[in-house]
């Protein structure tokens, strides 16, 4: 049995079990004030989106607690902006759900991509966004993706000699005698003949030419690439 005022979150809908002598006035009150809310935090999450797709971490801090961006820094953010950017152009959103529990308003967008769907959820306790996350199978494909595009930049520029190109991939950390490791080491098998991914949790990928095969795998720092490894395949 549900006391006067107790609250229940039911599919995104606040129910409140109200006394026989509630005045109507002050229902509709708090109705507006949540309708309000809700309205802060879609604006919020529209504000994220704007950001990730241009990569603005000056925008993300304007609607960001100070919370948020001690935990999301600009090369953070930029990391994932990059995965974002994998994507493609939004198609369409949606709005799935939202909720009020304890002091904390959350709602869940479902977002469409040419790449699939993505679910992200926002949640705050204050009058900023306090947090956020990015989920869903359209994720995990843009984060490979990302990897095999970034490996085939390095393999493209270790057989074409573009230094210039391959440097302007990696990271100010990588030093240029582990860069040049990259030349003497791929230079000789040429040009690949194919890629494919051979582990997708870590990511990890097959690169063939002709007979001989290689394992390769990348790593980030926000935007840049801060290690690279190309492993022969067992066997060979």
């Amino acid at each position: 049995m549900l006391a006067p005022g107790d609250q229940v979150v039911r599919s995104g809908v606040i129910h409140l079990q109200m006394p026989t002598n509630f005045r109507h006035g002050w229902f509709l009150a708090v109705a507006i004030a949540a309708a309000g809310c809700n309205t802060e935090l879609r604006n919020q999450g529209d504000a994220l989106i704007d950001a990730l797709d241009r990569n603005d971490y000056a925008a993300f801090e304007a609607v960001a607690s100070t919370e948020l961006r001690a935990d999301t820094d600009a090369t953070k953010f930029a990391d994932i902006a990059a995965t974002y950017d994998e994507l493609g152009a939004l198609a369409d959103k949606s709005l799935t759900s939202t909720s009020y529990d304890s002091g904390t308003r959350s709602i869940i967008y479902a977002l469409e991509y040419p790449t699939g769907e993505l679910t992200m959820r926002l949640a705050s306790r204050t009058d900023a966004l306090d947090q956020f996350s990015l989920e869903g199978p359209a994720w995990t494909t843009a984060t490979v993706n990302r990897r095999q595009h970034a490996v085939e930049a390095l393999l493209a520029a270790a057989r074409t000699g573009d230094r210039a190109g391959a440097r302007a991939l990696v990271h100010a950390s990588v030093s240029d005698a582990e860069l040049e490791g990259l030349f003497t080491g791929l230079g000789p098998f040429g040009a690949h003949t194919n890629l494919s991914v051979h582990d997708a949790e870590i990511p990890e990928f097959l690169v063939e030419f002709g007979n001989e095969r290689l394992y390769a795998g990348v790593e980030f720092r926000g935007a840049m690439v801060t290690a690279f490894r190309f492993r022969p395949s067992p066997g060979r």
